[in-house]
């Protein structure tokens, strides 16, 4: 009986620090998903360049604004993002400029305060619809308009970003 409660003592000190490991494990896994996620972001942007803008516009077939290109974007992902630049920019997290990361959502004032979004691809880069009459394409956040206009960056929450662990903890020390 001794040596049984021993080694389920055992058992639950190892399961315990199983789960202590792999929670770091988790964060790394979190962190690479999140990579991947926004890398996937830049890869279905670059596939629209060339769709035409139109005002209002969600769908590839018949064209993009701006916020319809990154509500499009990520929602070809599962991740669901506000559809318009003012909640897009209130609902996602902040990204300070030295940080920035592709897949993040760039923000601009142009006619209006948060009026136009794109998707940041690095190097300075960024793709957007720019305005009627013009298609998706990609630009530099340097470029005079965009560098005077530039607001700041926002980062979108991965869905299901947390993955359920069992913990089997509990049923191991059930026997002692």
């Amino acid at each position: 009986m001794k040596v049984r409660i021993f080694l389920t003592a055992i058992l639950a000190v190892c399961a315990m620090q199983a789960r202590a490991a792999s929670d770091t494990d988790l964060d790394s896994l979190i962190k690479t998903l999140r990579e991947q996620s926004l890398s996937e972001s830049v890869s279905i942007a670059k596939r629209l360049i060339g769709t035409p803008y139109r005002w209002g516009g969600t769908n590839a077939k018949t064209g993009f604004d701006c916020s319809g290109l990154v509500f499009y974007v990520f929602k070809q992902q599962n991740i669901t993002v506000p559809r318009v630049p003012k909640d897009m920019f209130v609902a996602m997290t902040r990204v300070p400029d030295d940080n920035l990361a592709p897949g993040d959502v760039v923000f601009f004032n142009t006619f209006a305060k948060l009026s136009h979004v794109g998707i940041y691809i690095g190097n300075r880069e960024f793709i957007h619809a720019p305005t009627r009459g013009k298609t998706v394409a990609i630009d530099s956040l340097d470029s005079g308009y965009y560098a005077k206009r530039y607001v700041g960056a926002r980062r979108a929450a991965l869905a299901n970003a947390s993955i359920d662990q069992p913990d089997y903890s509990a049923g191991l020390l059930a026997g002692l």
